[in-house]
């Protein structure tokens, strides 16, 4: 970081955290009130973010840097550590899900949910939340062990153990959810599942996905009909509303 007059002059700082303000009013006014275009096709959960979180060896730790405050003229650059063994940044594990998600529509107004019902309408007035953590298989069959839905249900076992055949040990995880619902309680109607293991492809062209769940169904992609149309295999799901966030990034212990 160097001020606009402090010329080569630079000093470098590690960012581990950030705070959460779940009273913000920029995810609902920037769609609502400044258009934003056709192109923005969700809000990414960093709408929510206050302040990084940081350590200053000149004042101290612990301290907050407000997200506006990091700007061309004071933030030279930025470096982003990597999880181990993951190819490409979060970043571009969101853009790709969203690509997916919306490419899924089709089999996803097929579920008979009333929580389902809320995620495609607020996907269609470009309200639908990503957000997206690194996670590995390990810790996705132990969130979805530890999650239930409103109705205090939880995953069946048998399906858990169906899960542990699938997927590559690290992978994307890009949680789904709607405003209100992630600001206010801190829960998510599904999440996307992508191969973190493998080179970027900004096709969508299926090469990342893992899977996808939503109230009461996994997706697994099975090929593209002629025309690029995805077939899906499905799996029942016994979370039939919505869940809990995961609570923080979710690693094994050998990792």
């Amino acid at each position: 970081m160097s001020g606009p007059k402090a010329g080569s002059v630079g000093h470098m700082i590690p960012c581990f955290g950030h705070t959460f303000n779940e009273d913000t009013w920029a995810p609902n006014a920037e769609g609502d009130y400044f258009n934003i275009g056709n192109s923005i096709r969700y809000i990414s959960s960093d709408a929510w973010l206050s302040s990084f979180i940081v350590h200053d060896d000149n004042y101290g730790s612990n301290l907050c840097i407000p997200k506006g405050y990091l700007s061309r003229e004071n933030a030279k650059y930025a470096v982003a550590l990597l999880p181990k063994d993951f190819k490409y940044n979060g970043l571009f594990a969101e853009f790709a899900a969203s690509g997916y998600f919306y490419s899924l529509l089709k089999q996803l107004a097929d579920v008979q949910n009333p929580w389902m019902n809320r995620l495609l309408f607020y996907s269609s007035v470009q309200k639908l939340i990503l957000r997206t953590v690194p996670i590995d298989k390990k810790g996705y069959l132990q969130h979805l062990s530890d999650i239930d839905d409103w109705e205090y249900q939880k995953e069946n076992p048998k399906t858990l153990q169906y899960l542990k055949k699938i997927g590559p040990e690290k992978m994307w995880m890009i949680e789904l959810s709607v405003p209100d619902l992630f600001s206010t309680n801190l829960r998510k109607i599904g999440e996307l599942l992508l191969d973190a293991t493998r080179p970027f492809t900004p096709q969508v062209d299926f090469t990342l996905f893992v899977l996808a769940r939503v109230p009461g169904r996994y997706f697994f992609f099975d090929a593209l009909d002629v025309g690029g149309t995805p077939r899906f295999v499905t799996v029942p799901s016994a979370l039939l509303s919505h869940t809990g966030l995961l609570p923080s990034i979710n690693f094994s212990s050998d990792t």
